[in-house]
This record gives C-alpha cells, sequence and structure tokens, in this order.
C-alpha cells in the first residue's frame, strides 16, 4: 500500500468517482476537485506527490491550472500529469508548454491507469513514455464489469446505468440539435466528457464513438451533413454499448448480398466512398454511373438493385424525374437527406423499395440493400392507396411524441398516438389507418402479427433500439415495410411515411 497523495481534478461525476475508487483502493490517499478554482483551493493546504489534470475544465481550464500550479514554489515536487482525451501532437505541446509532466490520453482502462499512475510517482518526468498515449482498453477485459477494480459491483453497476440513461437522453438532443440550433462549443465539451467515461467505465465503443464525433467537431470543415453520421453512430452505441451486428449477422447479410451488382446513380464522394466501402465487406460489387446515365442502358439492366442519390445536382436523373414510365423493374433505393427525400414528386417517392439517409453506418447499408433484394416482384409492385386517414404512432418515448405530431402535421399527416401496446392494437383495429408506426418495446411485434393475422390493410414502420439483424428479419417476416433505429429524426420518419403512403 504506497500512502501517496494524489489530487484529481475532473468535472465529469462518474469519471471522478470511478478514478478516485481504483487509485483508494491501490492505497492512495486520494483528493478530488471538479473545478480548477476548487483544486487551487484544496492545494493551499495540501501538498500531493501527483495531481491528474483534465484538460477541459468549467472557468480556468486545465492547462491554465497547470501553469498555476508550476508558479507555486510549494508545489515544485508535484508531478503534473494531463489526463485527457484529446490526442494530436498539437495537444501534447500544449501540455508540455504549460508544465505538464506528463500525457496520458482517454480512454485508459482501470489497470492501465494504475500501472501508469505508479511510473509516474516512481518515476516523474521520466517515467517511461511520459507522453505517450496511453493504452486503449481491451474490448474483452472493459465489457466484464467484474474484471474493472475499482468500485464494488453494485456500485459500479449504478455508475454504469447512469452514465448509459445520461447519454441515451443527451446524443439522442444532440442528434435534433444538428437539424435546429447547434451548440458546437457545449457539444464538443460534452462528447470529450464521454470519451473518458466510457474509457474507464468499460464501454469502449461508445468511446470510440464519441472520438469519432470529436474529430468531426474539431476540423475546420465541420458541417451538419459530416456530423449526422458520426452523431447517429454515437446514440446508437448508447442504445447499443456491446457493439454492432454479430458475426452469425454479418454471414447472414452477405450471402444475400454476395456477387451482387449494384449501380450506384449520382453519388457524390462521401457517398460513394460509403456504399462501395460497405458493399466490398459483403462481396457485392458497385457500379458507379452519372446522374445523366439512361435507366435503359444495359450496364445498369445487368445489375441486381439501384441507389440513386437524390440531391439537387442530379435533377437531371430519370430515375427521378415525375415523367419516366417504363423503368426497368429493378429494386430502387433512394438515398439522400430527409429534406431532399421530401421534396420529391409523391409519385416518384412509390417507386422506391427503400431510402437510405445520408450519414447511416455502413450496417444500415448492407441492412436496407439486402431486404430490397430479397423483395418479391408483388411486393415491388403493389402502391398505397391514397388515403388521408388518420396514421397510428405507437411509440415509447412519450417526450417526443409532440415533436412527432407537429412534424407530421407540417407535412400533411394525420395521426392518432397509441400509450402502450393493447391500445396499439385497439385504434389499428378501430381506424383501419393507411399506415402505422409500431415500436417494439411497446409490443410492437404483437402488434405487426395481429395486422397480419386479421388481414389489415396497414402499412408498416417498425421502430427498434437494436441494429441487430435477426430483430430486424423479425420485424420483417411479420409484415413490417420498413424500420427505423432509434435514435432518428422526426424529419426522416416523415419520409419514410411519405414513401409508403405513395
Amino acid at each position: 500500500m504506497a500512502g501517496e497523495t494524489i489530487l484529481i481534478v475532473e468535472d465529469v461525476p462518474e469519471s471522478l468517482k470511478f478514478t478516485a475508487s481504483v487509485l483508494r483502493r491501490e492505497g492512495y490517499r486520494v483528493s478530488i476537485a471538479s473545478t480548477a478554482e476548487q483544486a487551487l483551493s484544496t492545494l493551499r493546504f495540501l501538498q500531493p506527490q501527483l495531481i491528474l489534470v483534465d484538460f477541459m475544465l468549467p472557468g480556468m481550464n486545465g492547462l491554465e491550472l497547470t501553469a498555476r500550479i508550476k508558479q507555486d514554489a510549494r508545489l515544485q515536487k508535484s508531478v503534473v500529469v494531463a489526463l485527457t482525451a484529446y490526442t494530436t501532437p498539437a495537444d501534447e505541446d500544449r501540455a508540455r508548454q504549460a508544465g505538464c509532466d506528463g500525457y496520458l490520453t482517454k480512454p485508459i482502462e482501470a489497470r492501465a491507469l494504475v500501472a501508469r499512475v505508479r511510473d509516474y510517482l516512481d518515476y516523474g518526468a521520466e517515467a517511461p513514455g511520459a507522453y505517450a498515449t496511453g493504452p486503449a482498453s481491451a474490448p474483452e477485459a472493459s465489457a466484464d464489469k467484474g474484471m474493472i477494480p475499482g468500485l464494488p459491483d453494485n456500485e459500479l453497476a449504478e455508475l454504469r446505468d447512469s452514465f448509459l440513461k445520461g447519454g441515451k437522453g443527451l446524443s439522442r438532443q444532440l442528434l435534433a440539435s444538428i437539424e435546429a440550433q447547434f451548440d458546437a462549443a457545449r457539444a464538443s465539451q460534452t462528447v470529450h466528457q464521454w470519451i473518458g467515461s466510457a474509457g474507464l467505465l468499460g464501454f469502449p465503443t461508445i468511446a470510440q464513438r464519441a472520438r469519432e464525433v470529436e474529430t468531426v467537431l474539431r476540423s475546420p470543415s465541420c458541417t451538419a451533413a459530416r456530423l449526422r453520421g458520426p452523431v447517429t453512430s454515437l446514440a446508437r452505441a448508447f442504445h447499443n454499448p456491446a457493439g454492432a451486428l454479430s458475426e452469425s449477422s454479418s454471414q447472414s447479410v452477405a450471402r444475400v448480398l454476395h456477387g451482387k451488382r449494384v449501380a450506384l446513380i449520382g453519388l457524390n464522394g462521401e457517398g460513394a466512398d460509403l456504399m462501395c466501402g460497405a458493399l466490398e465487406q459483403v462481396g457485392a460489387k458497385a457500379r458507379l454511373f452519372e446522374a445523366s446515365q439512361s435507366p435503359y442502358a444495359e450496364a445498369v439492366g445487368i445489375c441486381h438493385l439501384v441507389v440513386v442519390h437524390v440531391r439537387p445536382e442530379n435533377r437531371v436523373c430519370r430515375w427521378l424525374a415525375k415523367d419516366a414510365p417504363g423503368l426497368p423493374a429493378l429494386p430502387t433505393i433512394f438515398f439522400g437527406s430527409p429534406e431532399h427525400l421530401l421534396s420529391l414528386n409523391s409519385q416518384v417517392q412509390a417507386r422506391a423499395s427503400g431510402v437510405l439517409m445520408e450519414g447511416c453506418l455502413p450496417e444500415e447499408v448492407l441492412m436496407r440493400l439486402r431486404h430490397a433484394v430479397t423483395q418479391t416482384p408483388s411486393t415491388l409492385a403493389r402502391v398505397a392507396a391514397a388515403d388521408a386517414g388518420e396514421l397510428v404512432i405507437a411509440y415509447a418515448d412519450a417526450a417526443s411524441h409532440p415533436l412527432l405530431e407537429a412534424k407530421m402535421k407540417e407535412h400533411g399527416l394525420r395521426c392518432r398516438v397509441a400509450a402502450n401496446g393493447p391500445e396499439t392494437i385497439l385504434l389499428l383495429r378501430h381506424l383501419r389507418p393507411p399506415a402505422a408506426v409500431v415500436d417494439v418495446s411497446l409490443d410492437g411485434f404483437e402488434a405487426l402479427a395481429a395486422i397480419r393475422a386479421e388481414a389489415m390493410p396497414v402499412r408498416t414502420v417498425f421502430v427498434t433500439s437494436q441494429s441487430h439483424e435477426d430483430e430486424i428479419l423479425r420485424g420483417f417476416s411479420l409484415g413490417a415495410e420498413d424500420y427505423l433505429v432509434q435514435p432518428f429524426s422526426a424529419l426522416e420518419l416523415v419520409a419514410r411515411l411519405k414513401r409508403l403512403l405513395g
């Protein structure tokens, strides 16, 4: 039991509590501070051997705090180490100039943190790899809560649950704000905090996704379009922290798409990269065509399905024209932003076998393409009747109901909201709506089964918090025609319903 004194300066409660507990279990005397000002007050009577300082603090930041510490003659023997999610050489240079004796990069697994702290206490600024990037946590170790030292299992479980619950709500708000008033500074601070907390608490996928968002936020070319994909991935990671598709599911998708030829019509650089990269993973063959390419060309006709990029630059594309009779009978996916998809003529919208949103993940691309290519000709030929009746919406997040209703009303759709599973089925039987949205967490699969068993003329979109293929395929097997993975934007839901309703 070493007994040295350590001061931790960190403003994220979960990270602060967890780090302090890990080090106390190693026998260190640990003091904590959540702001630089609080740390300076503590240092008036405390002379710690080691001070761990986060860069991003409210008020005075960690680098300013470090400079103040190094100016205090009483603290000349204290080793100051930056513990931060910032990773670039420029960030390390800033830490050196401020006076930091070392630099640890978040996320860092608990055992690695303990080992590095011991090195800094033994060797100070001469510690091996004093300015090396902190070791990443091994997923198999981090995922096992019992293998993370520091807290009793019940306290650790509470911290993890609190982190996930808070992250689900905040990431959903962050995603929604991209389409409204986006506060980049606040988003950057929040995401920076998540990188460290997720790493310590054993959520490597969340830490990785948060890092990807931070990279975009710090880029000079940061735009809403570039942010939407990484932020969506981050939000999904909070809902599914274990990761992406299982190996068996990935193999199932690959079996369907392997060797398929996919015509990519009018895709720009980022969209083309996304599609080509996803298709390459499963052995499918991408064929790139300009928007002006004739749909009747032999090179297009030999393809198994078509992806058309819906954007103003492609207005010459025949796939998007109102007067384009006799188009090849190929499954067709429209790819674009919700705004551009909704701008299409209703008859054009009805041609699509499915829609893909810009910024989606590769696994989302593959699932949508798989579903499109396995639809039967009769399914592709069916067009919903133009029925102006009320739609039924069953969605578990009650706080989102007013936003969903308002956005649907704005686009000419009327809806009735169901509060639970039994109410959903009652409304479906009573209203016989042209379309319905059912949440699997509100007995959505039971609702789909009832629609099928009673032959209700209802076109359905189901909502799931999982991107796993088995759950998605279960929804399709029960007759659903589209799906949404939480979190999603209200505009995306409108776009998908508009396509179904023709």
